[in-house]
């Protein structure tokens, strides 16, 4: 109940983001979002915490890919609205990435958000840019989902490269970079970066929202 109140629409959030390995759950929990007005859920095949995946949840759902397709069936055969998955390249190498693919492909996926990291790294190192050339190179043009690119992006110079390399891309997520930087999308459309007045009340707001 806690958790469905903080993700009332009012607050501002976009697509919430599921992390489960129990079909029904998920189902469970998109419906209930999808009452509140949500018109797209993600399923996160993405998160590295082994707090998650030594649960089989998160990219731990990557180490079987039997049990993957299996859960990814029993949700779309009953799935009422859009969902969109988060991922990782595999759990030991990048090469893992084409059977996966072969999977999410049997299903109608409305984005794909890749992170070019395996598990196993969890953010150690850089996001491995050459594996993901090298898997967009893959889905296109056999991919049925639109991709999305996520990992390490700090900087508004390094967002507006991406886009460069990648004008096919639906999108650019940025996670750890907006928190890092809250100026981060203003300054990529020509604005001013941060203030230090501006950074003191956000630390503050998150001080606050935290304790």
């Amino acid at each position: 109940a806690r958790d469905l109140s903080i993700l009332a629409p009012e607050n501002g959030f976009g697509v919430p983001q599921l992390l489960c390995k129990d079909a029904a759950l998920f189902l469970w929990a998109a419906q209930a979002l999808g009452d509140m007005g949500y018109g797209e859920v993600n399923l996160n095949l993405g998160c590295p915490s082994g707090t998650f995946t030594a649960k089989g949840k998160g990219s731990g759902m990557l180490r079987d890919p039997v049990k993957l397709d299996a859960f990814l069936a029993a949700v779309f055969a009953n799935a009422e609205g859009p969902i969109s998955v988060k991922t990782r390249l595999g759990v030991e190498k990048p090469e893992e990435f084409a059977a996966i693919l072969d999977i999410y492909n049997r299903y109608p996926i409305c984005e794909l958000t890749i992170h070019p990291r395996v598990m196993r790294q969890l953010y150690r190192g850089e996001a491995d840019r050459a594996a993901f050339s090298a898997a967009s190179k893959t889905v296109r043009p056999g991919c049925r989902m639109p991709v999305c690119y996520n990992g390490d992006v700090t900087t508004a110079a390094g967002l507006h490269t991406l886009e460069a390399q990648y004008p096919q891309l639906s999108g650019i997520m940025v996670g750890r970079g907006i928190i890092a930087d809250p100026a981060l999308f203003r300054e990529a459309r020509g604005g001013a970066p941060a203030a230090r007045e501006e950074l003191r009340g956000y630390l503050d707001d998150l001080y606050h929202g935290y304790s």
